[in-house]
C-alpha cells in the first residue's frame, strides 16, 4: 500500500493504525493499545490519521490505562481503542482504568491482571459517565466536542497533583 501523502509518518503506531483502517473490512471491529502520543498529537500525519478515525469510522470507546501497564519493558503510558467500520462516530466514550489499591506501579513480579479490569468490563455494560475528586474517570463527548478539541483525544485523564505555595507575610 502506498500511504497517501496526509497519512506518512516515521511513527510506527500511526503507520499501523493507517493500515488498520484501511485493512478493515466493512463491519470490522479492532481494539488496539496506543502510546499516549497517538491522542495528544498534533502533527499533520496525526491530525489526518484522527480525522480519518473519527470520519470514516465509529471510535466508540479509549480506555486510558495506568502508567507502567507494560514495564519493565518500556514506561510508555497507554491506551485501548475500540472502533469498528460501521459508520462515522457520533459519539465516544472515554474512561480511566485507575491504579489498583495497594499498587503503586505494575512490575514484572506485580504484573497487570484481568481482574484489574473488573470496574472497566462493569461499566462497559451500563456506561454512565463518572466524576471522582472533580475530575472525569468516564465520560462520553461527542463528536463536535472532539472536533472542537482539534481531535485531541487527551481525555479523562491522570489527575495530577499540584504544588500549592504560599507566600509567607510578615
Amino acid at each position: 500500500m502506498n500511504f497517501p501523502a496526509a497519512l506518512r509518518s516515521s511513527e510506527t503506531a500511526d503507520l499501523f493504525m493507517s493500515v488498520i483502517m484501511y485493512r478493515l473490512k466493512k463491519n470490522g471491529r479492532v481494539a488496539i493499545v496506543l502510546p499516549d502520543g497517538f491522542l495528544f498529537g498534533t502533527d499533520n500525519a496525526k491530525m489526518a490519521i484522527k480525522q480519518k478515525l473519527m470520519n470514516e469510522m465509529n471510535l466508540h470507546t479509549v480506555i486510558r490505562l495506568p502508567h507502567s501497564v507494560f514495564a519493565p519493558y518500556t514506561s510508555i503510558t497507554t491506551n485501548i481503542l475500540f472502533f469498528d467500520n460501521t459508520e462515522p462516530t457520533k459519539e465516544t466514550w472515554f474512561y480511566r482504568l485507575d491504579m489498583p489499591e495497594g499498587y503503586k506501579n505494575f512490575s514484572k513480579t506485580k504484573p497487570m491482571k484481568l481482574e484489574h479490569f473488573n470496574q472497566v468490563m462493569e461499566w462497559w455494560h451500563n456506561r454512565q459517565a463518572i466524576e471522582i475528586d472533580g475530575f472525569d474517570k468516564a465520560r462520553k463527548y461527542s463528536y463536535q466536542e472532539i472536533a472542537d478539541r482539534q481531535f485531541n483525544l487527551d481525555l479523562c485523564g491522570f489527575p495530577t497533583k499540584r504544588k500549592k505555595f504560599s507566600r509567607q507575610m510578615n
